[in-house]
């Protein structure tokens, strides 16, 4: 079962074509809303809800992400024999490791919020043509994103080593 894509842009239609049907139907799902409103169906609001997606998805892998690694750190503070040979007790304000707050989908997310805004913008005051979304593009690209997302990899780049190594 495939879900119909009603888009008037071409590019939005094709992109969301590599997208889950889930996706396809949040997409769907937000132009609906915005067509409640005095908006008419365009290219320029096929974009709009375009970015509108693709924060929505930033936002749930990081939350995601986010969970995970609450998780991970409760189990870290409860382990008794850690690296430190001893009980690890940490509050949930020292974290370690990959810092989840500079996730690249949180960053990519809050650098795509202008974007956004101008696109809507743009749509309420009753512009229809589509607009040139390279920032879209150089956004996804700089924090390596690629759709549909994949999980990113938390791990330090440079692992501690174990206490009894030396140079």
């Amino acid at each position: 079962m495939t879900t119909t894509i009603d888009s008037v842009s071409e590019s939005v239609k094709t992109s969301l074509e590599k997208l889950s049907s889930v996706n396809q139907k949040l997409f769907l799902a937000e132009k609906e809303r915005s067509l409640k409103q005095p908006i008419s169906n365009s290219p320029l609001l096929d974009q709009l809800c375009w970015v509108k997606l693709i924060r929505i998805m930033l936002a749930d892998g990081h939350s995601m992400r986010l969970t995970e690694f609450k998780n991970d750190l409760k189990e870290r503070s409860k382990r008794v024999m850690s690296w430190r040979k001893s009980p690890t007790i940490k509050t949930d304000g020292e974290f370690e490791g990959p810092m989840p707050w500079l996730h690249p989908f949180k960053l990519a997310g809050e650098a795509l919020w202008p974007l956004e805004i101008s696109l809507e913008e743009a749509v309420t005051s009753g512009q229809t043509e589509e607009e040139d979304l390279t920032a879209l593009q150089e956004v996804l690209h700089r924090h390596n994103i690629d759709l549909p997302l994949q999980p990113q990899s938390t791990t330090p780049r440079f692992p501690p080593r174990p206490l009894g190594e030396q140079n």
